[in-house]
């Protein structure tokens, strides 16, 4: 087994993981905060562990989100949404300690085959699906797209704030294990008249990743987030 501290990149093929936090200065990593995964080389993506924990009150320079720690991965060729035979993404984690962090699977995407800079407002659009919430606010709080959408056998309100649009279960119920069809969502988006096709999928796309919420509580909070099984399908 290896360990993969907070800010080192560990990559396997075409997929990848990071941990990072937004805007934590002056706090002292591994002190303050910190995030660790846990990886076994010959598994990977496969039997992921990753342990953090954050203290209490909000971060010094703002924000909502304590950091994203993620699993990405590199799409193999740059397409156009109209040219996309396939892009599905199996998963299936679990998770104990703290129940406030986001879990989300999200890609970018572009005006050219050129990919976005990861991450931020260079793309076009952000699309993301939560598989779990420390509350939906921010999705309930936009801008509905059409009446609902199925997505592996899971119905999802899809919302849209900004750039950013959002898929989550209407049940509002965790979603642990079953797939993410992207082609399906972006269909349902063209559908919808939101896109065009023309926009390009390229460079990496984050599989799943993990949001640390910010909760004005009294003491620190830890968790811990075990991925079983997460694998990508595109042509």
């Amino acid at each position: 087994m290896l360990e993969i501290n907070h800010e080192q990149n560990f990559r396997s093929g075409r997929y990848n993981l990071y941990a990072f936090a937004y805007g934590a200065k002056p706090l002292v990593l591994g002190t303050d905060y910190d995030a660790v995964w846990t990886v076994d080389p010959s598994q990977f993506p496969r039997k992921v562990k990753l342990d953090w924990y954050v203290p209490s009150g909000p971060l010094p320079n703002g924000g909502g989100v304590w950091g994203y720690h993620h699993i990405g991965y590199t799409v193999p060729q740059a397409r156009q949404l109209k040219d996309l035979d396939a892009f599905v993404a199996a998963f299936d984690w679990s998770f104990s300690g703290t129940r406030n962090f986001n879990l989300l699977a999200e890609c970018w995407l572009g005006k050219t085959s050129i990919p976005p800079e990861w991450n931020h407002k260079s793309a076009l659009w952000e699309i993301g699906f939560f598989l779990h919430a420390a509350d939906y606010d921010f999705h309930n709080g936009g801008t509905a797209i059409g009446l609902g959408h199925i997505n592996s056998g899971v119905l999802y309100t899809c919302r849209r704030n900004d750039t950013f649009i959002t898929f989550a279960p209407q049940s509002e119920a965790d979603v642990l294990i079953g797939e993410i069809d992207w082609k399906a969502a972006f269909q349902y988006l063209i559908d919808n008249q939101v896109l065009t096709g023309r926009e390009w999928l390229s460079g990496q796309v984050c599989l799943l990743g993990i949001e640390p919420t910010i909760r004005l509580s009294s003491e620190s909070e830890k968790g811990m987030w075990n991925v079983n099984i997460i694998e990508a399908r595109y042509s």
